[in-house]
């Protein structure tokens, strides 16, 4: 071994200076292509730690990033999709917008100056002319109940509010938010939006909730967030929420006692930061 190692340093010795740069660098390169070559089977989620706002990311395996949210002008969004996302890979693929308010969608204009963005979902198109990016957006369309999209043969997504045909001038901004289920295999992650089930606005209209592991609680844990009836109905493991310094009292300390009686681990962002998980082969993983 030590005569070829011997022979294979001479003959790189021999090569011109400029060429021994090139092999050498070549050689350097070539375990971070062999690494990312390796594709995994996990689907990763992220709940971004992004202050009084949400933001979260679906990544898949064949390197689809889907945005649900994307947080307030002031939650630094960009710096954690990047510390996510491959460094050459600079266009995501869908955002999804649950409803028109800043601590949703406020980062919008700061996020199109660094990616390219394949659709916009987004019910409120008044949203974004507030925002004079009207000229610089992708395509824009609207999300309502029944619409579902085959994101990639790993992921589907399901919009199971608002309904298209309500008047949604006479409905609070929160209660019209995408109500979105993201289906992996045999589990699922529901996103609620700001959309409260303890109250009327939702109470009224009848929703076939899913059983989903992880569920992304509505309106950052505000008192009015679930029911108990909601969460023997979703039966999730892990409750986000997401939450930064506010004056609203959120999240509520019912909210979270009502989680806790049902088993249910409650995971903040203002305590614990970004929130990972990964899902593979029907298990749900909590990365530390």
């Amino acid at each position: 071994i030590n005569i070829i190692y011997y022979a294979e340093i001479k003959i790189i010795e021999a090569i011109s200076l400029p060429k021994r740069i090139a092999i050498l660098s070549l050689i350097a390169v070539i375990p971070w292509i062999i690494l990312f070559s390796v594709k995994s089977e996990a689907i990763h989620v992220y709940f971004f730690d992004v202050g009084q706002g949400d933001a979260a990311m679906v990544t898949t395996p064949g390197n689809i990033q889907i945005l649900i949210d994307i947080g307030p002008p002031s939650g630094d969004v960009i710096a954690q999709i990047a510390s996510v996302m491959p460094r050459f890979d600079k266009h995501i693929e869908a955002i999804f917008i649950s409803h028109a308010q800043i601590d949703h969608g406020g980062a919008l204009s700061q996020l199109l100056k660094h990616y390219s963005i394949g659709k916009l979902y987004l019910n409120d198109t008044s949203f974004l002319e507030k925002q004079d990016i009207v000229s610089t957006l992708p395509e824009v369309n609207a999300a309502y109940q029944g619409n579902r999209f085959n994101i990639d043969s790993y992921v589907d997504l399901d919009i199971l509010w608002p309904q298209e045909e309500i008047d949604h001038e006479f409905l609070d901004p929160n209660y019209r938010s995408q109500i979105i289920q993201v289906t992996i295999g045999k589990e699922c992650i529901l996103f609620m939006g700001d959309a409260e089930v303890g109250s009327d606005a939702l109470v009224d209209y009848v929703i076939d909730w899913p059983q989903c592991s992880i569920l992304k609680s509505p309106h950052h844990g505000s008192k009015n967030a679930v029911t108990r009836e909601f969460i023997e109905a979703v039966r999730p493991a892990f409750a986000v929420i997401s939450v930064g310094k506010n004056s609203f009292g959120h999240p509520s300390e019912e909210q979270i006692e009502l989680f806790k009686s049902h088993s249910v681990e409650v995971l903040r962002t203002d305590e614990v930061g970004t929130i990972h998980f990964s899902i593979s082969g029907g298990v749900v993983s909590l990365v530390e």
